[in-house]
């Protein structure tokens, strides 16, 4: 009976905290503005078509998007280091990588594969720059049929967590056999009243990033600016706060048989294309630019806040950036940007000194 009272009792709190959202509305809250200057650290003809950026404590692991291996992991100095993953069907191959994680332990990266619905692990900590398939193990078994679509997926201690693009929230968690314990996080008024709450949904579709122990995540979506913070307590998503400056909008309806679709246009604006952080602060790469504008779904402003909501700067990058990691000390930026000819590099910010006066 005790033990029932003391879980009601949690229950009654995680409700009032979830009252208790805070929305920032205040077109200043990144009032705080500093230029910063990039470095080359891997030019273009190092690199082949380099989409996404993971920094594991000493290492840089690249992810190509077309081009084979699909990982390639490199110094912090930009000296390549060795080269892995094959597309396939194969055991041992991935169809398409969907997110990098680091694993809880140190130099493990975690690699999602979006179509096959499985995580591979590989150990990156030998001397000899090795690369060791650790294991590979599959997700969501109980709902590998579901029409729920999971974009980004992280691993905790305790949980698998989705960005979700259901209509019964933004988020998912599952236990870590993959079955689902609830959905949460609610969408903002649905924009265009024909389209169904399916597609509402997919107008939603966010970057996500967690905190090292599981304890918050960050949503930035892609094509409205919004920043969302949630807390994940016993078994609950909690809101904390949300930064909102622009919904979905400028869209195209088109009518198919009974149902409406909504599609982008060329003046919608674009929000985030990226998010990372550390256990101090959140990272995103925001955009604010129109789909008719050349590289709209590019940045070259970073936006920082810590996880309480409490401060946000901006910093100016002299470059375009297509997606962007940090160092846990939030010392340096490290960035897949685009360079000469419009082509691949990889780039580096040290943002110590503007970031020395915040920690």
């Amino acid at each position: 009976m005790k033990k029932r009272s003391v879980y009601l009792l949690m229950l009654i709190l995680i409700s009032f905290l979830g009252g208790c959202n805070r929305k920032k509305d205040n077109k200043d809250f990144f009032h705080d503005v500093n230029k910063i200057n990039h470095k080359v650290l891997i030019r273009e003809n190092q690199l082949q078509d380099p989409w996404d950026i993971l920094l594991l404590d000493s290492i840089l692991v690249v992810a190509n998007e077309k081009g084979e291996p699909l990982l390639e992991t490199y110094t912090l100095e930009g000296v390549r280091l060795t080269s892995f993953l094959s597309k396939g069907n194969g055991p041992k191959e991935i169809l398409m990588v969907g997110n990098l994680q680091k694993s809880i332990q140190k130099k493990k990266l975690l690699v999602y594969d979006l179509f096959k619905k499985k995580f591979m692990k590989y150990d990156l900590s030998s001397k000899s720059h090795e690369v060791k398939l650790d294991t590979t193990f599959n997700y969501l078994r109980q709902l590998e049929d579901s029409i729920v679509i999971f974009d980004k997926l992280f691993i905790t201690n305790n949980y698998i967590i989705g960005e979700s693009r259901s209509p019964e929230g933004r988020i998912a968690l599952m236990n870590q056999d993959g079955s689902l314990i609830r959905y949460g996080g609610e969408y903002p008024r649905k924009t265009e009243t024909r389209i169904s709450d399916f597609e509402n949904a997919n107008l939603y579709a966010s970057g996500f990033t967690l905190k090292k122990d599981g304890s918050m995540l960050a949503l930035a979506t892609y094509t409205a600016g919004m920043i969302d913070v949630y807390s994940i307590k016993y078994d609950s998503i909690i809101s904390n706060w949300s930064y909102h400056e622009f919904l979905p909008e400028h869209l195209y309806i088109i009518e198919m048989g009974e149902t409406f679709r909504a599609a982008i246009t060329n003046e919608t604006r674009y929000g985030y294309a990226d998010i990372e952080s550390t256990d101090r602060f959140v990272y995103t790469l925001f955009s604010g630019r129109k789909v008719k504008e050349k590289d709209y779904s590019f940045g070259s402003i970073i936006r920082i806040f810590d996880w309480n909501g409490s401060m946000g700067l901006e910093l100016h990058s002299d470059i375009n950036l297509r997606r962007i990691t940090v160092s846990e000390d939030n010392q340096f930026i490290y960035a897949i940007a685009k360079g000469k000819d419009d082509l691949p590099c990889i780039v580096v910010f040290y943002i110590g000194d503007i970031i020395s006066g915040l920690i």
